[in-house]
């Protein structure tokens, strides 16, 4: 082996340990840069090859980042879950907080209303005893008023929510698509686009856990992005925008509208965050509002089916108690005291009989046992019972998404911990790497030493 070939050795190990020393560094500053997957490079033997006979010392490889796809997509998946049912918790914390008041509300409404109906029973030719029961119907139906009010008054904000959400989402869309043009033409020179692909990870755990989107690497580096039913977010250059508008039927679409101009597409199944809004939206909230709506429209039709049945003080029977729910849609938010009753005290039946007037009470002790009487339309459930029922329905899905979001962040951490496991940095393994490439730095440094001590000796006997 000739000097030349010393120096050769020292000088390509020079440079190889010079690379992995900077790599390990790099690896070290990122120890706490969130996304960063730690970057690997090897030391090889450059052995005899073109243009040398002999082996010419060692070499270190492109670095790479260390991933594992599978636990990227475990992360991913858990990071939708928890999503979903995150959002979905908080809306129906508000859902909770309308229908089930602390204090008031329409099952304590319900109450008073029927006591008034008996206490009138005891005197049922007193005014004071009929100015009372007005007060307390026009208070139930204020109640349910509200109540309805309340739960209409969410659906805005989620659909702006889910709005807000959705030009977010196609925001990323378009970053995405950016990299997957950016990432190939850097890599077409043989080296890995490290830092950018470490960006559309860091995109895709987020497009993952807004929409519960999944993705597809292709072997010239792209990636092709998903949603739940199929349609394609992200394909190639190209990025499709989300967008969100409320049908005719008060459900929240979401459409995928294509840069080109083409028809714009309806997405039928999508999961994260914006799935818990839409789920909140479309089936929480919608739930609620039509079993308030039974509750208003089957009361409404029995108090009135016994009322149109009595005589009031002035002898007129057929009158109808309350007004505004003859239609079960919209009942809670229309129902109300009928304008000919809440101006006329006098107009309200106590019987069936009007030779029994002013002292008849049969009909009010009737109405007064609706509070615990049954109602077809409600599934034989009295309209206290039924709120009672539609309260503990709200109370049981935030209990169940409680728990659900609990399973879901300790799958998430567990996953995580096991991606991070792998293309996370540790200190104390790249601290070690660091001393040991320091040692094949130095090492080299005394061979290139040699060679120099040994062409001077050369030199020397010249």
């Amino acid at each position: 082996m000739s000097i030349h070939n010393i120096l050769n050795i020292g000088r390509h190990a020079i440079g190889a340990h010079r690379a992995a020393m900077e790599l390990t560094s790099q690896n070290a500053a990122n120890v706490a840069t969130d996304g960063y997957s730690r970057r690997q490079g090897t030391l090889g033997g450059l052995g005899a090859g073109f243009g040398r006979s002999v082996a010419s010392g060692v070499h270190f490889s492109d670095p790479r980042r260390v991933i594992d796809a599978m636990s990227n997509n475990n992360v991913r998946r858990a990071q939708a879950d928890a999503g979903f049912h995150n959002t979905r918790q908080i809306a129906l914390q508000s859902i909770e907080a309308v229908v089930a008041p602390q204090i008031g509300g329409v099952g304590e409404s319900l109450d008073g209303f029927f006591g008034a109906f008996e206490r009138l029973s005891s005197n049922p030719g007193g005014h004071v005893e009929r100015v009372a029961l007005i007060q307390d119907a026009q208070e139930l139906t204020r109640a349910i008023n509200l109540t309805a009010q309340g739960l209409a008054d969410l659906q805005g904000p989620m659909v702006e929510q889910a709005s807000d959400m959705a030009d977010q989402i196609s925001r990323v869309s378009a970053r995405v698509a950016a990299l997957n043009k950016e990432i190939p033409n850097i890599e077409a020179g043989g080296q890995e686009a490290s830092e950018l692909r470490d960006e559309r990870d860091r995109l895709l755990d987020d497009l993952s856990q807004m929409v519960g989107a999944n993705s597809v690497e292709h072997k010239d580096g792209s990636v092709t992005v998903t949603l739940g039913d199929g349609t394609a977010l992200v394909s190639g250059q190209r990025a499709n925008r989300l967008s969100v508008r409320v049908g005719d039927d008060g459900r929240m679409g979401l459409r995928l509208n294509q840069p080109d101009g083409s028809p714009s597409v309806s997405v039928k199944s999508v999961g994260g965050e914006l799935h818990g809004i839409q789920t909140a939206h479309d089936t929480d909230v919608a739930d609620a509002m039509d079993a308030l709506d039974a509750v208003a429209f089957e009361l409404a039709a029995a108090v009135n089916a016994l009322h149109g049945e009595g005589f009031g003080l002035d002898g007129v029977s057929g009158r109808d108690f309350f007004a505004g729910a003859e239609q079960l849609q919209g009942a809670a938010l229309n129902i109300g005291v009928a304008d000919e009753v809440a101006g006329n005290p006098a107009a309200i039946a106590t019987t069936r009989f009007d030779d029994r007037l002013p002292g008849g009470t049969d009909l009010a002790l009737e109405l007064a046992d609706l509070r615990e009487q049954g109602l077809d339309g409600l599934g034989g459930r009295s309209a206290a019972q039924a709120m009672i029922d539609m309260q503990a329905d709200i109370g049981g899905r935030l209990d169940n998404s409680l728990d659900a979001l609990d399973a879901a962040q300790a799958r998430q951490g567990v996953f995580e911990g096991v991606r991070e496991s792998t293309r996370g940095v540790s200190l104390d393994e790249e601290l070690a790497n660091l001393m040991t490439f320091q040692r094949g730095f130095e090492a080299a440094t005394r061979v290139v030493q040699a060679a120099d001590e040994m062409i001077q000796s050369v030199l020397a006997m010249i």
